[in-house]
């Protein structure tokens, strides 16, 4: 499988396998899905190659928001519905999802191929009951949520923004990875669309608030993925004041998650908009809480 991933040291006389190699990252990936949830992962080489431990790390996250709510809807008996906003070529985190938990999913991409890819993925692995793979339309293309939370009261959104404003700033981090350690990052096969967003993922993240304060009740956990702690502020700062739009007679509470992984640290921003009955009375206080760290003792050092 890692074969012509192996590289040879010869100075030391030692064989390693070569992380640079966006084929080596695609195969790690695939024998631990394989080997730890019975799941196959088919992707184009062109596309983002997910990094396992972060993302079961946020459904770890998503099943304990899911336990704050009391609310026999939410039981583990229930039918629980989420969102995944640019579900990506793998469509990992609604196959983790189906897999561990049961959930059902809307999933949604912009980018055809990696639409195509991901209904692929759901049908190899007989989760078709399970999760539906959405195009978003040119109709729909200004909106980040909103067309689909519409339809139905959702438990929960899940969300990996593209990290960054541009292509440039990609090349930046690549390179400043390098002259810390010596040690380029893991081999990066996202596309464009997939890394940059007008704005950084602040900007997109704060589209999303805007659109649930539009829509507070039709879901009960709105949450996203950050790349950088300090987007986390930012967003919880625009959650707390900055957004102009907040609905007026409902409780809003916050809730933060950090997830480690090996060297890599990711972070969680997820709010609810549901009354206080509705809340378990820990819940209630809109304040910071402590971090939350959500280890897994087999994880990797990618992010």
């Amino acid at each position: 499988m890692f074969m012509n991933s192996v590289k040879v040291n010869r100075r030391t006389n030692t064989c390693y396998i070569d992380w640079k190699d966006a084929e080596a990252t695609l195969q790690l990936t695939r024998a631990l899905l394989a080997t730890r949830f019975g799941l196959d992962l088919q992707l184009p080489r062109d596309r983002l190659c997910p990094a396992l431990t972060s993302r079961v790390n946020y459904i770890h996250f998503i099943k304990a928001l899911l336990g704050k709510i009391d609310d026999k809807t939410c039981s583990d008996d229930k039918v629980i519905w989420g969102i995944d906003i640019g579900t990506g070529a793998s469509c990992i985190y609604p196959l983790l999802g189906a897999k561990m938990h049961g959930w059902h999913f809307v999933a949604t991409e912009v980018d055809p191929v990696s639409v195509e890819s991901a209904k692929r993925n759901v049908s190899i692995n007989g989760l078709d009951e399970l999760i539906e793979v959405r195009s978003r339309t040119p109709e729909e293309s200004s909106s980040v949520v909103e067309h689909v939370a519409r339809e139905r009261v959702f438990h929960f959104t899940m969300c990996n923004p593209p990290f960054f404003v541009s292509s440039k700033a990609v090349r930046k981090v690549e390179h400043m990875s390098v002259m810390h350690d010596g040690n380029p990052m893991r081999a990066c096969m996202a596309t464009t669309l997939e890394a940059c967003t007008d704005g950084g993922e602040t900007e997109f993240v704060k589209r999303m608030v805007d659109e649930s304060t539009r829509i507070p009740l039709q879901c009960r956990w709105w949450t996203s993925l950050l790349g950088c702690k300090k987007s986390l502020r930012v967003v919880w700062d625009y959650l707390h004041g900055g957004c102009k739009s907040m609905p007026i007679g409902l409780d809003l509470t916050v809730e933060e998650g950090e997830l480690v992984q090996g060297k890599t640290t990711r972070w969680v921003i997820a709010w609810s908009f549901f009354s206080a009955a509705e809340k378990e009375p820990d819940s209630l206080v809109v304040k910071k809480p402590d971090s939350k760290r959500r280890r897994i003792n087999d994880g990797d050092d990618d992010d």
